[in-house]
This record gives C-alpha cells, structure tokens and sequence, in this order.
C-alpha cells in the first residue's frame, strides 16, 4: 500500500511540474486548468483543457438530469479488517458526459465544469443489499446530448486505511424528458439499479430539452406540448397575420407569423400575390444568407488555418518541455517484462467490442496474442497463445492450435456488413475477427509441408473463444495486411514468401458478405509483405499496394513493387518498381514536417514515406535499409539507415509528445553462414524522426529478432519484441525512453 501510494504522489508531482514547465514555455497561465477534486477519495487528479461548455453549465438554465441511485447489491463478505467496521460504508460518485467525449476510466469533458465527479453522503454499515435512494443532479443549458456515457462508482469509506472501491461501470444511454429510465446491471460481485429522469425547464420542450417556446404578450398564442406556438380560439392576435385565419390551433413559424399553407388556404388573387412577395422575400433572404455562409466560410477557413498553427506550435511545447524534463532528470525506467513464447514471430494486440452497442458497459477485454513459428525440436505444429490482460496482469486465455504460425492481424465488422452467415455465435453488433498466417507443417522442408492453409478466427460470445471461421489456401504464408478503400469491401492481403522455390503466388481477398473471397493474384518472388496506403497524388488521392521482393534470380533485385488502385478494372496495377537487396519488410506512413521551406526538397508539410527493411544480400548480414519520400507521383529516396539483418520495421507516434519513431528489428551482425557466436544477440535500434530525417534515438538488447509491434494499453505505451532465440520482451514508455 506504502508503495502504491509513493507512486500516485510520484505521478502526481510529474504531472504538476509538466503543466508548471509547459505555463513557461507557452507564455500563457491558463491554458490547462486542474481539476480540484472535492474529496480525496479518488486515486489521483484529472487535468483537462478549459472549455466555454463547461463554465456556462452551472447556470442550468434549460433544464437538468436527475440520477437517482436505487439500490447497490454486493456480495456481502466484509469490506473491512480489524481496522474497520466490518459492514461496508458505501458511498457513490457519478460524473456524466457526451458519449463522443467518453474517454475511458478518466472523466474528461464532463458536466458542471469535470471540477470531479460528484460525490454522495457516506452510507455506513449497510447491508449487502440496501436503497440508498439517493440523487445526483446535474444542470445544463445546452440541448442534452444523445446518447450519454455515465460512470457510476460504489466506494467502501475507510477510516484508517485508503477507500477501496467496490464496483464501478459506464452505462451508454439515451434519456429523453419526460420519461423515466430505469436501469438495472449486475456484474459479478455487485449491482445497480439506478433512475434516471430528464426536467425541462419552463418554456423548454422537447425530448433534448431543444426547442424554446414562449406564449405571446397579447394571451392569444400559446404553445404545444411539443413546443410549437398556436393560435388561441379567440382569434389570430396581434402576432397573427391580418389574413382570415382565426381557426384554432395554426400552427405559427419562429417569427409568430401564419404559414402560408394556413395564412392561404383560399386561394383567390390577394393569396396569390401575397404569396409571391412571400417568395420575394424568401429569394432576398436565400441571397443574404448565401452572402453570410461565404463570409463564415472565410472566417472558418481563416480560424482552421490559426488553430494548425496553434496546434503545431503547442505540439513543439510539448516536445521541448518533453526534452526539458528528461534532460533536466534521471526519469526512472520501468523494468522489462519476459514473455514466454516458442520461437516467436509477432504479436498482436487488440480489444474487444461491446456486444450491443446500446447496451451498459465496462471496460473492454484487451488482448495480447503471439504467432509461434516452432518449437526447440524446430516442428512447425507448435501451438500458438492468446494472453487476456486483467489488472495489470497477463493471463493465459486461449491456446491456439497452429501450424508455422507466422503473423496475426485483427479486425472487426459490423453486423450490417455480415450477409447469409449462418455460423454460431454471430449475434452481436459487431463481430472480432483475428486472421492467423501459416508458413508450414511438419519440418517445414519441401513445398507439401509449405503447402498449408492461413486462418481466420472469429470470437464466439457463448464460448468466450476464438473458433475457426474460414480458411484460406496458401503457401509459405508470411505478413497479413487488412485495409479499407473508399466504395469497397473489406481487403485482406496474405504474402507467400516460399513453395518449392521464391518464385509463387502472394494473394489479395476481399469480404464477400460472409467470408472472403480471391480477388487478384500477385506473381511475386518470396515476398514477406503487403502494406497498403493512400497517398495524395494530381490533388486527388489514390490507394496503393506494396508487395516486396526477398529475392528474384538474386537478392539484389527490382522485384519490390508499388501497384496504384484502377477504379475501372477494380485491381492494382504496377505502378513503381524499387531496387533493393532482400527486402523482408516494407511500411508505409507520413510524418510532420515543422518548416518545408528550410527543409529539403522532398520534404513538404505532411510528408509520405515509405521504409524498407533489407535483410541480406546473400553473403552480409550487414545493410543499410531505405526511406523513401513521395512527391505526388512516385517515391525517391530519401535516406539511408544503418541496419543490421533488418526483418522487420514498426512505425509510431507517441500520443502526448507527438513524437516520430521508426524501430528496426536487427537480426544478425555477420556473415550469412558463418556461425559467429553472438552473432544474433545484438541490439535492435529506434529512430527518431527530427522533422527533416531519422536519427538514432535508443538501442534495446534483442535475440535473433523476427518483429517489433508498439500499442498502447490503459493510456500507456508499450513495445514488444518477439526473439525466437530468447523469451519475448515487452517494453514500457516512461516519458523519455523504452
């Protein structure tokens, strides 16, 4: 508990002296605000950006929501040690917020200011089972948005040691006003059940709270339930239009005029002609407001340009507070952490969906998986593993059953784009999906045992495992690759690196309804990736395959190809061929670039690269691999990086610094057959991207590295790397380094 709490605080300080150091280099005193919490019940301080929404939500001038907690149930064991009493001491906090603005565990974007959640009265000694009845009430002026995200926390008050917190959740909902909702979740070791009652102010209508409606000074209009402003039996008024419409309930336009369908419905000359001014009137209102839209139209355009260079120029803050802080102090390493794993390939992560989107929900189920090539006695039918994070944990989850496992790339569809399936457990909004590669069976040696199919696995609900879905025939399978084109199907793209020979066919699928289906075949020469891209090119922007080549008649070669989408014949075509030595892998992606003008000629304000790994040229292990920039129409190279054996490359961009990183996966250091001892254990190297090139930035101990994969997990950066002649390592971003 002790050293739990010396790291809050140690968080707790970083932060401080970030927002403090960040004050200094902006200039500006109030760019971000802290978020005084009114108790100290909750782990840590949230710090957001200040917003006009949350300073104008205090007032509560058009309505407020009404959360009233009904009842919590838990399991009844005690809360407390000796210290404590041994009943629980129950208290509630409650933050709402936008959906679109839910962010996760924090409570960010929130109403009344996200000052903190708010809190409820200590309820002590209570029963496993208990009414607490108690409601939280939360103002607001603007419409309420649809739908809203609710976290809801029961906390157990302690009085010597720290809270501890019982149960928490987040419900995504849609009340409307004048309708009570009811809700009700148990999870396993506690429940809720909770109302929630949405109050228009006076002269407010509507199930948003949106529409204004105010009767008139002269007593003959009104409003509707729905808002919407009548006429009185008595006669049209004063607000009325002198046209003979004195029926009751005409329904009357914001200004308090008649509509024409009412004001007219005789029509004779006057109605005709009143009904042409009317369109008069219309038509100089249309050109007024066509005059009002150009004008905005500037003034947006104007304001987007400032705020990119407001957004640039805080993100060079943020970098150069960054390098202050890790300059100015030796910030503490986080340890890394052996993953067991048989010979690794790669790993992947990914996170479950909800099963209804509508539906209360919790955290997402995160998930690490690894592609297992062989085992020591080098048999390719070797099982490969599923880890499920689970507080701070990796637990194992699922062993699958695989056959040179190779590669895993996830993805996920919604129910509207699965047509005919008819397989089990199909019965969410959106479905997982995890595409397994195989590169070989039995020893691996000769094309029958290359011969073996790639898999794609789908999350059965009912089982909580990922079962067989489709497979689909390939040979000496390597990298998958999943993307999406503007008008088309889901892509999956499998490279085969190897039959009886280099030479074979690497193949691009396409999601037909309930299932993929061949789409167009690829002559290619051990190739071991597909990456896809868009690029921008003749003002518009076009969609490209890269599919590279290890070795062609030699591995010195042109065989790596970029082919450019035809929307006409709907297949790549060669579009560029690059010359390179025993390319392994190939990654394509853009960065910033501070200043073009300083920079050099290839370099614009969002620059295209693509980088090759290149492994071997058949002798040394020793190549530089390649960067190359676009400039609309093709790539040139651009940069030269010194790698080591190269067979993997992985690209990322840090989410508070901004930063630029390009890792090489450096395999060996000497001759191709010459055994040198230590030869594979050498370090793999990050690149930094400087704003006009790559320079080295750190080193990390690998053992005949075959891949790099950065994620992030809980607001937290990781990369893993996958040695086969040692455990997996999984690294953790500390603020200055891995």
């Amino acid at each position: 508990e002790r050293e739990r709490e010396r790291e809050r605080q140690n968080r707790s300080f970083q932060l401080m002296l970030f927002l403090v150091l960040l004050t200094q280099v902006t200039g500006h005193t109030t760019v971000w605000s802290r978020c005084v919490l009114l108790d100290s019940r909750l782990p840590a301080p949230l710090f957001f950006r200040d917003t006009k929404l949350g300073a104008a939500l205090a007032a509560g001038e058009r309505g407020s929501v009404y959360l009233t907690v009904n009842e919590f149930r838990h399991q009844g064991s005690p809360c407390d040690g000796v210290l404590d009493n041994e009943l629980c001491d129950i208290y509630f906090a409650m933050c709402l917020m936008p959906d679109s603005s839910f962010d996760g565990l924090n409570c960010q974007s929130c109403f009344n200011q996200c000052t903190s959640p708010q809190f409820s009265p200590v309820f002590d000694n209570v029963d496993p089972v208990f009414q607490p009845r108690y409601t939280f009430t939360v103002p607001f002026t603007d419409p309420l948005p649809s739908p809203l995200a609710v976290r809801l926390d029961a906390w157990d008050k302690d009085i010597v040691l720290e809270d501890e917190l019982v149960q928490w959740a987040v419900f995504r909902l849609a009340p409307e006003a004048g309708t009570p909702l009811l809700v009700s979740h148990n999870f396993s070791n506690a429940g809720f059940t909770f109302t929630v009652n949405v109050v228009c102010a006076e002269h407010f209508y509507g199930p948003s709270c949106a529409t204004h409606c105010e009767p008139g000074p002269d007593e003959h209009v009104a409003c509707s339930s729905t808002g919407a402003r009548v006429c009185l039996p008595d006669g049209p008024g004063v607000n009325c239009t002198q046209a003979d419409c004195s029926s009751a309930g005409v329904f009357l336009d914001d200004q308090g005029l008649l509509t024409l369908a009412d004001c007219y419905r005789n029509a004779t000359v006057r109605g005709l002609v009143g009904q042409l001014a009317a369109l008069q009137s219309a038509v100089q209102a249309g050109d007024t407001a066509l005059a009002q839209l150009s004008q905005a139209t500037a003034q947006l355009q104007a304001a987007t340009v400032e705020q990119a260079t407001t957004n640039a120029q805080i993100a060079a803050n943020v970098r150069l507070l960054s390098d202050q802080v890790c300059a100015a102090a030796a910030v503490p390493t986080h340890p890394p952490v052996d993953l067991p794993a048989l010979f690794a390939q790669s790993w992947a992560y990914f996170e479950l969906p909800a099963a209804n989107a509508s539906a209360p929900h919790v955290e997402p189920l995160s998930f690490l998986a690894v592609a297992n090539l062989y085992d020591s006695n080098f048999d390719y039918d070797t099982a490969s593993y599923i880890y499920r994070f689970e507080e701070g944990a990796l637990l194992p989850f699922q062993t699958l059953s695989t056959q040179g496992a190779y590669d895993m790339q996830y993805f996920t569809l919604e129910r509207s784009q699965l047509v005919n399936c008819s397989q089990p457990g199909l019965d969410g909004d959106e479905e997982a999906f995890l595409v397994v590669t195989q590169y070989a069976t039995g020893n691996g040696w000769g094309t029958s045992n290359r011969r073996v199919d790639s898999l794609v696995l789908h999350y059965n609900r009912t089982t909580q495992q990922f079962e067989v879905f489709q497979t689909l025939e390939t040979t000496g399978a390597k990298r998958a690759t999943v993307f999406t084109m503007a008008h088309e199907p889901l892509f999956l793209a499998i490279a085969s690196f190897l039959s009886s020979s280099f030479a074979t066919t690497s193949h691009l699928y396409q999601w037909q309804g309930c299932g993929f289906a061949l789409h167009q075949a690829f002559a290619t020469s051990g190739a071991a990736t597909m990456a896809h891209a868009e690029l921008p090119s003749g003002g518009a922007v076009a969609s490209y395959l890269i599919v590279t080549s290890f070795f062609q008649g030699g591995y010195t070669q042109d065989g790596t190809t970029l082919y450019r989408w035809n929307s006409t014949s709907r297949l790549f075509q060669p579009h560029q061929t690059f010359q390179a030595t025993g390319v392994s892998d190939a990654v394509l992606f853009h960065v910033p670039v501070p200043d073009p003008s300083q920079s050099q000629p290839l370099l614009n304000a969002t620059t295209h690269l693509l980088a090759l790994a290149e492994t071997h040229d058949g002798s040394l292990y020793t190549r530089n691999s390649s960067v190359y920039a676009w400039n609309d129409t093709h790539f040139e190279l651009f940069q030269l990086l010194s790698t080591q054996g190269s067979t993997d490359l992985e690209f990322w961009q840090l989410p508070l610094q901004g930063g630029s990183f390009l890792a090489s996966a450096n395999k060996q250091n000497a001759s191709l057959f010459s055994g040198a001892s230590g030869s594979a254990h050498i370090d793999s190297e990050i690149f930094q991207w400087n704003g006009s090139g790559f320079v080295s930035f750190q080193r990390l101990p690998t053992h005949a590295v075959q891949g790099l994969r950065y994620f992030e997990h809980q607001y937290t950066s990781y990369l893993v790397v996958a040695n086969t002649e040692a455990n997996s390592t999984l690294y953790r971003w500390n603020g200055c380094q891995w």
